[in-house]
């Protein structure tokens, strides 16, 4: 493994742009519902505010929202590593590379079910796929994740293989060469 995993933190991060269009509203609103359940639960904020309403709601929950801003490589592995969910409710999306990330660190991962994103993550195998805009259907595939770190550990454990069994740069370059050579045969 990339890291031991704490299953148990309640941290979920986000990777990306910070707008409508990356369902951070949805995220923020269910994130909010299921600290009434979990108070100890933390949101950290990985990236540029675009939208200025948005940061002004994450702005009005400081004290579970972490705005982390735009950061290097070294900070976002630590977050990788410290957080147990990743969450990417994305309106639209094609091959996530923050997902893949996430996967790659054992994060128990949240995305909507849109675009590249379902040949990437696997429904209830490798995380949990939510419809696009569902502010319920996020705070019930992490409240989910929450309420079992056993599940949390083996959706983890599952994307990891995953991403090194499919996205392994050595492996898709000898079958790459594979193909040219047929085709050149």
């Amino acid at each position: 493994p990339v890291c031991e995993k704490d299953y148990s933190a309640q941290k979920i991060l986000f990777l990306g742009r910070l707008c409508k269009e990356k369902g951070i509203g949805e995220l923020i609103d269910a994130v909010a519902e299921l600290r009434k359940s979990y108070p100890e639960l933390q949101l950290y904020l990985g990236g540029s505010w675009v939208d200025k309403d948005l940061k002004e709601k994450a702005d009005s929950y400081s004290e579970w929202i972490h705005q982390l801003g735009w950061i290097n490589k070294e900070k976002k592995e630590k977050y990788l590593k410290e957080c147990n969910i990743f969450a990417l409710p994305s309106y639209f999306e094609g091959q996530s590379v923050a997902l893949l990330e996430g996967m790659v660190y054992g994060c128990a991962c949240v995305a909507s079910d849109v675009g590249g994103i379902p040949q990437m993550l696997i429904h209830e195998k490798t995380g949990l796929l939510v419809p696009v805009k569902d502010t319920k259907g996020i705070k019930d595939a992490i409240g989910k994740l929450l309420a079992d770190s056993v599940l949390q550990s083996t959706y983890g454990e599952a994307a990891r293989q995953k991403i090194e069994k499919e996205f392994n740069l050595d492996t898709n370059v000898k079958e790459l060469v594979e193909i040219y050579h047929n085709i050149y045969r």
